[in-house]
């Protein structure tokens, strides 16, 4: 058989393309979660914090971000006495499991050490925090669609509807529950929290040094930014706010990549 140019035209594309391809099937061939999250491992059980923290920043770069990846690198970065980037790793890990107990444990305790209060929650954030953002949306899906087969069935058979409309009311509760839950977690991400990753921050009247101190910021204080000027940026910690610089917090964002989370060299200082 002859081929002829549309047959030397396909097989030029499927080159083409095999050629931009061949770095992301290369890439992708030789990250191995498993095996770098074990080599890492390894290392954090010999004390070789600098090696462990390396291979879960890969990880986290190469787009694994689970609770366990930061959990794991709050771990190494409390060992290396980083508490305030320990309290942001563990803070992301919180984002997944914002039960797990192990995670709110090594938070608290990370927190206590570097002297922040403990933050007391509103009712609301107590109950949105209950479960994570993806458990609300899974239980509000399932309520959604309880609810509207509960309704179909009322309107077909009105005569016995009575308890019907009880579960069908219960339904729609659940799932107003599920979408302000899931309303706090989304503004969560619209105005992500930072961690004050430095120690003997002072939070300032005016944003430049040559200001007055304002209150100290403990290292692992959560806060939020109420506006920015230049290289600094006022933060709410509590009732207060004050001016510091925005190189001494980092965000809290596991839906992002953290490229620039922390730097290995800095764990061998």
């Amino acid at each position: 058989m002859r081929s002829g140019p549309a047959t030397h035209w396909s097989i030029c594309c499927g080159l083409l393309a095999a050629f931009i391809m061949l770095p992301a099937l290369v890439s992708f061939a030789d990250t191995d979660p498993s095996a770098e999250f074990a080599m890492a491992a390894t290392a954090y059980d010999k004390a070789d914090f600098p090696e462990a923290a390396q291979a879960y920043h890969h990880l986290l770069e190469s787009g694994y971000e689970t609770k366990e990846v930061f959990y794991n690198l709050g771990n190494v970065l409390f060992r290396s006495d980083r508490v305030g980037e320990a309290v942001w790793a563990y803070r992301n890990a919180w984002h997944f499991a914002p039960r797990d107990p192990d995670i709110l444990a090594n938070m608290r305790f990370a927190q206590n050490v570097a002297g922040v209060p403990e933050t007391k929650l509103s009712v609301y954030q107590a109950v949105s925090t209950h479960f994570s953002l993806s458990r609300w949306v899974q239980i509000g899906t399932a309520a959604y669609w309880l609810s509207a087969i509960l309704l179909c069935i009322i309107f077909l058979f009105p005569m016995n509807s009575r308890l019907l409309v009880r579960f069908a009311g219960l339904s729609a509760l659940v799932l107003l529950v599920c979408v302000l839950a899931s309303a706090y977690w989304i503004s969560l991400r619209t105005s992500p929290e930072h961690i004050v990753t430095k120690a003997n921050v002072k939070a300032m009247y005016g944003p430049f040094a040559e200001s007055t101190a304002f209150f100290n910021l403990p290292e692992g204080s959560v806060v939020a930014i109420e506006e920015t000027a230049h290289d600094w940026v006022k933060v709410r910690s509590g009732t207060r706010s004050g001016w510091i610089e925005r190189s001494a917090i980092r965000t809290v964002s596991p839906w992002k990549e953290p490229s620039g989370a922390y730097t290995v060299s800095s764990l061998k200082e």
